[in-house]
């Protein structure tokens, strides 16, 4: 599965998540063909929206979530979160993150049916993405930006799974 950004829509969502020394989330609304994602609008969350914040981890908070699944609701669209690790490590999702994912996407996927969820971090010279169509597991969320040909995410999340 991929995600289509705009080039003007990658480049926004890199200024906004390497911006400072935290970590960013943004969340991206896309439509769904079966096998792309096209985002139609980009949620990029300001810093007095987390709970927790620090060079290594963030978490929202509850009403963040709420307000971007009414909004995902609104546009009948799929939701995808993005957020960055300030690491020169190839980007890979962290322990903490599986721990949000385990608790969110049911949750998602539950509140936003037949539509699948995603989830990208960025490093600061690569991404990894998954992407749910059920809670049964995900699969690799790569990136096409502008015309240019598919970027494939590291596979790293997947690999490093807990089970």
């Amino acid at each position: 599965m991929y995600l289509h950004l705009t080039d003007d829509e990658y480049r926004r969502l890199q200024a906004h998540h390497f911006e400072g020394e935290s970590e960013r989330v943004s969340f991206l609304f896309c439509r769904w063909d079966g096998s792309y994602l096209d985002a139609q609008e980009i949620d990029l969350v300001a810093l007095d929206s987390h709970e927790i914040k620090s060079r290594y981890h963030l978490e929202l908070k509850d009403e963040v979530r709420g307000r971007v699944i009414r909004r995902a609701t609104e546009l009948d669209a799929c939701l995808v979160e993005a957020h960055s690790h300030r690491t020169s490590s190839l980007a890979a999702m962290s322990f903490t993150d599986w721990e949000g994912l385990n608790e969110l996407v049911p949750h998602v996927l539950w509140r936003l049916p037949r539509r699948p969820y995603g989830a990208l971090v960025f490093a600061e010279t690569s991404f990894d993405g998954l992407a749910w169509q059920s809670p049964a597991g995900p699969e690799p969320l790569g990136l096409v930006i502008g015309n240019n040909a598919p970027c494939a995410p590291t596979g790293l999340s997947l690999k490093r799974r807990p089970q």
